[in-house]
């Protein structure tokens, strides 16, 4: 089985064969494509070949090369192309990597961007996965900022308006493709009212690093008040919440401490968050931790009492997996898909979205309560063990691959 993945964000041999530096955010494909290649009934065909193409800004060329059994394609894509909405020459590209690799399917991780496109272009049958749904995270996209603080933030307008262009390329995917790949009941939901009448829904879970299945929570070795968040610069991720829970919190416990881990640069959200530090007296309590590695951030989950999600909107959050897969205690905003990842009172602690007094009664509880700690820990890891075990998952992707195949074969 020849497989063709088109990614939004360019993989690590990509970067480095293009001699181009940066932080790699898509870290569970690659995660996914080595338990794909890995997998023997994967291996036993004599044909069975992975191809991964990806489009950037700065590729300023077409390029094509195989490291470790795996085809690259470095595609160009022009930076107006966003703006404009328009992808002709981008498109053009992801057709001659399908007319040059000759797959047997196209696998097209996420709707973000354009590559899902394509399926009116080609024969082959194609199967797109769910990762966010960007016109539902756009009516949510300011989170709980106030008026007067959006207005403050041309920077986060901008963001806003980039999405709400790009929802309208995303409804066309959604209307022309007939095969998709979810994990929760969000995304399935959501489907049903974005597709045409005719479409399959296949669930397939994620693979994380493999970092987060090597390291294992101890509430011995936790700061005793330490709190981890894992996060991207976005106001519907919610950290201006985790903010003002905080205040509440110390309130209880004094000397709680939060770690913010990801980019969060000094304009922007970043500014907006830093700003808010400062003017609610918390700039001895929150560190704004930069974008690690999986190493650093498994250590980073490892030390901390608890880690929090308190997203207006998400799909599964990857965070959140990796989390679990640790054992880090949970506590998690009652948003999108969380529920499908997490269950309240069992592998985490729930809170309604937007709602800080409430949040920080539930991380009190799991920083002061041992025994609840151990066993939100203990229930969260068995079931992420179970969910993210990267035999299975593989096995449940190629699976559908087959599945799609022969349903392609069915078609008129």
């Amino acid at each position: 089985m020849r497989i063709l993945w088109f990614v939004n964000t360019p993989f690590p041999e990509m970067l480095n064969h293009m001699g181009l530096k940066g932080d790699y955010m898509g870290c569970w494909m690659p995660a996914l494509k080595q338990a794909l290649i890995h997998l023997s009934s994967f291996q036993s065909g004599s044909e069975s070949k992975l191809g991964v193409a990806c489009g950037l800004s700065d590729f300023t060329n077409y390029q094509e090369f195989q490291k470790d059994n795996v085809t690259y394609f470095c595609l160009p894509k022009t930076r107006m192309c966003e703006y404009l909405q328009s992808y002709r020459k981008e498109l053009s590209y992801c057709i001659k990597v399908v007319k040059d690799f000759d797959p047997d399917i196209i696998h097209v991780h996420g709707t973000e961007e354009f590559y899902g496109l394509i399926s009116a272009c080609i024969s082959q049958p194609m199967v797109i996965s769910i990762q966010g749904i960007l016109s539902v995270y756009a009516r949510v996209f300011f989170g709980g900022m106030r008026y007067r603080d959006i207005l403050r933030s041309p920077r986060i307008i901008k963001q806003y308006l980039m999405m709400c262009r790009k929802t309208k390329t995303e409804q066309r995917i959604f209307r022309i493709n007939h095969y998709f790949i979810g994990r929760t009941i969000w995304d399935q939901g959501h489907l049903s009212g974005l597709c045409p009448d005719q479409y399959a829904y296949y669930h397939c879970d994620e693979v994380m690093r493999e970092a987060f299945y090597e390291n294992e929570w101890c509430i011995e070795e936790s700061e005793p008040k330490g709190i981890a968040c894992i996060s991207s610069p976005y106001p519907y991720k919610g950290i201006d919440s985790i903010l003002e829970a905080l205040t509440y919190l110390r309130r209880m416990m004094p000397e709680a401490v939060l770690n913010i881990y990801g980019s969060f640069p000094p304009y922007g959200y970043g500014a907006f968050l830093r700003e808010k530090v400062r003017k609610l007296g918390l700039s001895d309590h929150v560190r704004f931790c930069g974008f690690k590695d999986s190493d650093e951030l498994a250590a980073g989950l490892k030390k901390a009492r608890a880690f929090v999600i308190a997203s207006h909107v998400e799909n599964s959050a990857n965070s959140l997996q990796e989390a679990m897969l640790v054992g880090t205690p949970a506590v998690v905003s009652f948003a999108g898909g969380l529920p499908s990842i997490a269950e309240h009172e069992k592998s985490c602690l729930m809170f309604p979205r937007g709602e800080p007094v409430v949040m920080a009664e539930c991380l009190n509880r799991v920083l002061s309560d041992d025994q609840l700690a151990v066993k939100i820990s203990e229930e969260g890891k068995k079931k992420a063990r179970r969910m993210n075990s990267p035999e299975r998952v593989a096995k449940q992707l190629l699976g559908i691959y087959r599945d799609v195949i022969d349903q392609g074969r069915q078609d008129p």
